[in-house]
């Protein structure tokens, strides 16, 4: 429990600073301009207290189990500026439709906004199956209306995820367990891999189990249970159930989570993703990050620069779990590394080889340089002559 004060009604208020006056009023005092003075401290330092109590207790009616709605546009880096524009203003526009449509009122939303995605906190008492059946349904309607005439190559295909759980709004953005679990769910690669796999679909959607068994399941929407997937969201030590469903699709019949046996792109992400970790402890890190880099700026040139330092930064971290003996550290910046190379190879995926190309560039080259920086010391006795690589070195 707080251990701020707590003020009633104006009555109240009143009484207080009335009481705390007559108490100053009292004590002696050199004249009446010190009497003002003292009522005017007085009144300044019970104005300040009110207000911030009033501000804290707004802070903790902000916090509350709240619907979220994540949405995120694929391919968005794969295209030119013009249509990168273009589908700034569709995501924009759609989203406002779609909202209009469920009834959901946009103006409302608390939202962080990128140029390709949205995370949004829907005020309290919003419409769980309204976002999840009439919003979506309106928002893929939209998709393919803005998608028809166009180049598949330019389609704006977006992901969105739904959850209801426990965030806090606050002066610096969203707080609470429930906006990270929704940026979880979205980033997962079992719906990344849905979508892929549905190549015509124009949105793909995840439910968290939470939004599945209390809406869909108990049938407050028009979506059968039958037309959503079961599939885990696994991340470091985080482990959730959701649900898969897009619009027109019978997901029951797509893998997004093939067996290990299998070849998949993620296989081929993840080895990438250990390769760069594993070269982080090498004297071809620099090498390494050049590449990685070097990538980037074609793919996102604002962050080519934060991707660098993330690759030091990483081979600070790699450096001093491994001197700790933190095995657990090591496989959180494999699957770090993971997921941002799987948005890349998702939205770049002619550049899968150049990418293995270059890391296996690098790890050939940290190869030669740990072979070349072997410290050899020979002995030798008497008058017996020894040489190294062919030049004859002195005695020990």
């Amino acid at each position: 429990m707080s251990n701020r004060s707590q003020h009633g009604g104006p009555e109240e208020l009143d009484a207080v600073i009335g009481n705390a006056l007559r108490q100053a009023e009292s004590a002696v005092v050199v004249d009446g301009a010190d009497l003002a003075r003292r009522r005017e401290a007085l009144l300044s330092w019970m104005t300040d207290r009110i207000e911030a109590d009033r501000e804290s207790n707004a802070e903790d009616a902000d916090f509350g189990r709240r619907l979220l709605l994540a949405v995120d546009a694929e391919g968005y880096g794969r295209v030119g500026a013009v249509t990168q524009r273009e589908f700034q203003e569709a995501i924009t526009r759609l989203l406002g439709e779609a909202a209009d449509a469920a009834r959901l009122d946009r103006a409302r939303w608390v939202t962080q906004e990128g140029e390709d995605w949205l995370f949004a906190v829907l005020p309290e008492g919003a419409s769980e199956p309204a976002l999840v059946d009439t919003f979506m349904r309106a928002l893929d309607a939209g998709l393919r209306a803005f998608n028809r005439n166009r180049v598949p190559q330019a389609w704006l295909r977006l992901r969105a995820a739904v959850h209801f759980g426990p965030a806090s709004v606050g002066a610096k953005g969203v707080a609470g367990q429930a906006p990270v679990e929704i940026g979880r769910l979205l980033d997962c690669v079992a719906l990344r891999s849905a979508h892929v796999q549905v190549p015509d679909a124009c949105l793909a959607v995840g439910v968290s189990a939470t939004v599945f068994h209390n809406v869909v399941q108990e049938a407050h929407t028009s979506i059968r249970t039958d037309e959503f997937r079961h599939v885990v969201v696994e991340e470091k030590e985080y482990r959730s159930e959701a649900w898969i469903w897009i619009p027109g699709a019978d997901v029951r019949q797509l893998d997004p989570e093939p067996t290990s046996e299998e070849t998949t792109p993620g296989d081929a992400v993840f080895t990438a993703a250990t390769m760069v970790v594993q070269l982080l402890a090498t004297a071809g890190w620099e090498r390494a990050q050049a590449a990685i880099g070097g990538l980037w700026r074609g793919y996102d040139p604002e962050r080519a620069d934060e991707i660098c330092v993330r690759l030091k930064d990483s081979r600070a971290e790699l450096l001093a779990s491994r001197d700790a003996g933190d095995e657990q550290a090591e496989r959180d910046l494999v699957a770090e590394w993971g997921r941002r190379l799987l948005k890349f190879t998702s939205d770049f995926p002619e550049k899968v080889d150049e990418l293995h190309r270059l890391l296996t560039e690098s790890e050939h080259v940290a190869t030669m340089s740990t072979r070349s920086s072997v410290s050899i010391q020979v002995h030798s006795s008497g008058s017996a002559q020894v040489y190294q690589g062919g030049v004859e070195t002195s005695r020990h």
